[in-house]
């Protein structure tokens, strides 16, 4: 359908464009916009999909790093979701890419966005899982100052859910956390 408008855009502005070359760079330029391939991560996600980077800012240590990425693997893969890396590095940040459905429940988006510090024990360099629980609990009515019951309860139930599933830091933790973040801390990345 899209390259059915390039060419319809394009016939449009040769046949304007007798007369006037403006209208044939204008048609163009439309065309090309209108045709070319969305960016890559969407078309790899998929319909329904979008592709998310969680990630963790160093300065905490790599052991660190490696916990907290493998609770929010750990919490992605709970949900259903396709993970695609889980990755550290050497100065303690880190990266889990995944791929979330457009329409999953508040408190599932909110179990992954707290899983990392959850898993780690620690909220140090969890800054950006904070914008992203803001972001997220934004999708439900409540107000600028309280939250309201509705994001209450969505935040009471994504906390739970991560605790179910990725533990409670180190000393009540997740044999399957613990397994990637010692793949981590071996390889630095995990696919898949």
């Amino acid at each position: 359908m899209r390259n059915l408008t390039a060419i319809a855009v394009l016939v449009a502005g040769l046949v304007l464009a007798r007369h006037n070359g403006v209208v044939l760079v204008a048609a163009l330029v439309i065309a090309w916009f209108v045709a070319r391939p969305g960016r890559a991560g969407r078309a790899v996600a998929g319909r329904g999909m979008r592709r998310v980077a969680v990630r963790t800012h160093g300065g905490h240590g790599t052991k660190t790093a490696a916990r907290h990425e493998a609770g929010h693997r750990r919490m992605a893969k709970a949900n259903g979701w396709r993970v695609v890396s889980a990755e550290i590095f050497p100065d303690g940040s880190g990266v889990t890419w995944m791929d979330i459905p457009k329409d999953a429940p508040v408190d599932q988006l909110v179990a992954v966005d707290v899983a990392g510090g959850i898993a780690a024990g620690t909220w140090a360099g969890c800054s950006s899982d904070m914008a992203h629980l803001r972001k997220d609990l934004g999708r439900l009515p409540g107000g600028f100052i309280f939250d309201g019951p509705e994001r209450d309860a969505a935040k009471r139930s994504g906390y739970a859910l991560a605790r179910k599933h990725v533990g409670s830091g180190w000393l009540s933790d997740n044999a399957a956390v613990r397994k990637d973040a010692d793949e981590l801390l071996k390889k630095g990345r995990i696919n898949g």
